[in-house]
């Protein structure tokens, strides 16, 4: 068995991590699984539009790099449902002019 040592760490949203496992080929199962669950569940088409997403997010509306993250993989796809996980993630409130530009940014990256 062969293993790598981690040079750096750092967090990356799922279209991130499945583009750099890409980049190193698939070797066992458990890569396998992981890039199968990444392919289906991200919801961004390229990490160059995410890492774009999330900078807008930091940026425009002061969000933890973090809680961006977290937003593109699951994308909320209603005010309603951004609200909820803010709640939990940022412990702030939005205005509902701010959830729904959020929204709005989410929507034009959608895959």
């Amino acid at each position: 068995m062969s293993f790598r040592k981690i040079v750096r760490s750092e967090e990356v949203t799922n279209v991130e991590a499945l583009e750099i496992l890409s980049s190193i080929g698939v070797n066992t199962e458990v890569q396998r699984s992981v890039m199968d669950y990444l392919g289906k569940f991200s919801k961004v088409a390229s990490s160059d539009e995410a890492r774009r997403l999330v900078n807008e997010l930091v940026s425009r509306f002061g969000l933890v790099k973090t809680t961006a993250i977290q937003l593109v993989n699951i994308m909320p796809e209603t005010a309603e449902e951004l609200r909820v996980v803010l709640e939990l993630l940022e412990r702030r409130e939005f205005s509902q002019e701010e959830l729904e530009e959020m929204v709005r940014l989410m929507d034009s990256a959608r895959k």
